[in-house]
């Protein structure tokens, strides 16, 4: 133990006159004399002496092992399966020391408890003095036929006394309006919404419900508009108006003579892949405060010091690597908003890691330990490589029910099931025979497939001329990067999946004269092909659209009467739109990501819709679109493991 440290804790008891009571124990005995410190006690003076106490007065559940510690170590009549914690006079590693109760009859004792070993959030504060009215945006919303609905109201009520929280209602059950609302009941002088290209007109339709155009501001491109009470951004443009003050990464490389002794040292820059494949120079963010200060006022996000926060569609922040994460995170850390309202239908997209971020965002207890978290929640582990580096690998999600018990203080969640006044959903699966010709082809293509997985060599031959590739590169590499994956046999699924999806459309579109259907897809020639057969009634939607022309396209699929089939990229028609116009929703194609596919399905299923949503999923038999449903139904599982809705909280209590 450092000499410095010893002499430091010493110089502390000297003068110390604070209310922690283990460290006024430790004085009373050294002011008697002959009191000698141990290390433990030097880390605990140093570390707590500044402390400043806590009264959560929470009872929290506990894990078992926790419990059976406690029993253990202070003489339990019985292994608790929950606590009070009263008072919080300290931290070491990662405990606190605190007051804790076991049971209500006997009296409180201080005690070390891990804080892994907690399932509830007990950092997390809860202001419930605070004070806002709604009754003038009600005033509003009433003037056009609009009403709050009760869950709306209490989502507004969570939302103000939690200041940093996350909206998990199921899709089309009101977020943007909930958020809208409690955002400007929230009284701060300036609001920021970030969320996706394809939904900004949506936010600003549902924001004059309740401000004047004018305090709207809707940025596009690099036009930085001050002063707006309503500011809206897109995730892809952030990085236009803020800027992380970074520095290039240098290794050093060692020039050596003939025997070998060091007579050089450069600095060699290190380079890494683009998200494009281009060799691009590492960085890190700069430490230097200058460096950071000047990058801050070269920042407009940062300069016009938004007070609220709500981040839309926030699962896709999920991945800690993309760009719009690392700016949102660090913009977020340096502006520190009061309110930060996160939003999501989908808070768990695939997996717990995938939740990390999210809980970060809101400071989530779950998050104070990323590796304790990745290797208690994720599988995680760490592999040594050839060269001697290590690399971290995720294995199977793991202690679920724990982790769903500390975060369900973190979100509120309410399904479209359990909203009376909501229209109800039911969802089909559609199976398909295949041809013998189709079947043929497909084996062939399987056989191809599985060779891949082995590694063995595949001729590419006439079987894949008339493949359906989404690339402009069609060499034999991109070809077996695409069978490899998978992605050519869901191709070709896809492909004839087409003209059974024509047939069913036409016959709905029979029954009903006035109907609207919504068909996805997955690859841009189906699209085509769908397009194709029913001409002038059908629309696309799809990545390449400019803002004003999925404007166009969604407005006339709503309000156009000849226009009757809206066929969506997967990846573009899953966040944010409201199709309440139709309520029937058809997949051509399919993939991996349950997320996705409950996104879709949710366009057509609104607080607003007035017909029951019909979903229906087209999957051949005996064939790689089964594998993948059976998948997206194992990741919805665990999901729902983990997520849970307020009724459903209520039941687990």
């Amino acid at each position: 133990m450092a000499k410095n440290k010893i002499t430091r804790a010493y110089e502390i008891l000297d003068s110390y006159d604070g209310q922690n009571p283990y460290v006024r124990m430790i004085k009373r005995q050294y002011d008697r004399g002959g009191k000698v410190l141990n290390e433990f006690e030097v880390d605990y003076i140093i570390n707590n002496h500044d402390f400043i106490p806590t009264e959560p007065n929470k009872t929290v559940n506990i894990t078992n092992s926790l419990g059976e510690k406690l029993f253990e170590k202070y003489n339990l009549e019985f292994v608790p399966k929950k606590i009070r914690i009263e008072k919080i006079i300290g931290e070491m590693g990662d405990s606190i020391h605190a007051y804790i109760r076991y049971r209500q009859s006997a009296p409180s004792f201080l005690a070390f408890v891990g804080r892994k070993g907690i399932l509830d959030d007990i950092t997390q504060t809860v202001q419930e003095d605070v004070v806002y009215d709604l009754k003038p945006f009600e005033d509003k919303l009433a003037e056009q036929g609009l009403t709050l609905k009760q869950h709306q109201i209490v989502a507004i009520d969570k939302l103000l006394k939690q200041k940093k929280f996350v909206l998990a209602d199921g899709m089309g059950c009101g977020k943007t309006l909930t958020c809208l609302v409690a955002g400007l009941a929230s009284g701060v002088d300036k609001i920021l919404v970030i969320t996706t290209a394809s939904v900004k007109a949506t936010w600003k339709r549902e924001a004059m419900r309740l401000l004047p155009e004018n305090e709207i501001n809707v940025v596009s491109g690099s036009n930085w508009k001050s002063g707006a009470k309503l500011t809206i951004i897109n995730y892809d443009i952030l990085q236009n108006f803020y800027t992380i003050a970074e520095v290039p990464v240098y290794e050093e490389q060692e020039i050596k003579d003939s025997e070998g002794r060091v007579v050089d040292r450069l600095k060699k820059p290190v380079f890494v892949k683009s998200s494009s494949g281009k060799l691009v120079q590492k960085t890190r963010k700069s430490r230097n405060k200058e460096e950071i200060k000047e990058a801050l006022e070269k920042s407009p996000l940062f300069l016009e010091k938004f007070d609220c926060v709500i981040i839309d569609e926030v699962h896709l922040l999920s991945n800690s690597k993309t760009i719009r994460t690392k700016t949102v995170t660090d913009w977020l850390a340096k502006s520190k908003p009061t309110f930060l309202f996160l939003a999501t239908g989908t808070p768990m997209t695939n997996k717990p890691l995938n939740l990390f971020n999210i809980l970060r965002l809101i400071d989530a207890d779950v998050c104070r330990d990323w590796r304790y978290y990745t290797e208690h929640f994720c599988g995680a582990r760490e592999i040594k490589k050839r060269d001697g580096t290590t690399v971290r690998v995720y294995g199977e999600a793991q202690n679920l029910d724990e982790l769903r018990e500390k975060i369900r203080n973190c979100y509120i969640r309410r399904l479209s099931s359990e909203i009376g006044d909501m229209v109800g959903m039911t969802q089909e699966v559609i199976y398909y025979e295949m041809t013998a010709d189709e079947r043929k082809e497909y084996d062939l293509l399987w056989d191809d497939y599985l060779k891949a997985q082995e590694g063995e060599a595949v001729s590419f031959g006439t079987d894949y001329d008339d493949m359906w590739d989404e690339y402009e590169d069609n060499s034999d590499k991109e070809k077996y990067r695409q069978l490899i994956e998978g992605s050519l046999l869901r191709q070709y699924l896809a492909k004839i999946a087409v003209p059974h999806t024509i047939g069913f459309v036409e016959e709905l579109l029979k029954e009903g004269k006035d109907e609207k259907i919504v068909v996805v897809t997955c690859f841009k020639k189906e699209m085509a092909e769908l397009e194709k057969h029913f001409g002038n009634k059908c629309r696309t939607f799809y990545g390449g659209l400019t803002s004003k022309k999925r404007d166009e396209v969604l407005e006339a699929f709503r309000n156009d009467n000849t226009v009757q089939v809206l066929v969506g990229n997967l990846n573009c028609i899953n966040v944010g739109l409201n199709l309440d116009c139709s309520h029937t929703l058809i997949f051509n194609s399919i993939n991996y990501v349950a997320s996705d596919l409950a996104q879709c399905a949710e366009r057509v299923h609104r607080l607003s819709s007035t017909q029951d949503a019909e979903i229906f999923v087209s999957l051949f038999i005996n064939s790689l679109s089964e594998d993948i449903w059976d998948k997206v139904l194992s990741k919805q599982l665990m999901s729902d493991t983990v997520i849970k809705s307020e009724n459903q909280k209520q039941e687990n209590k």
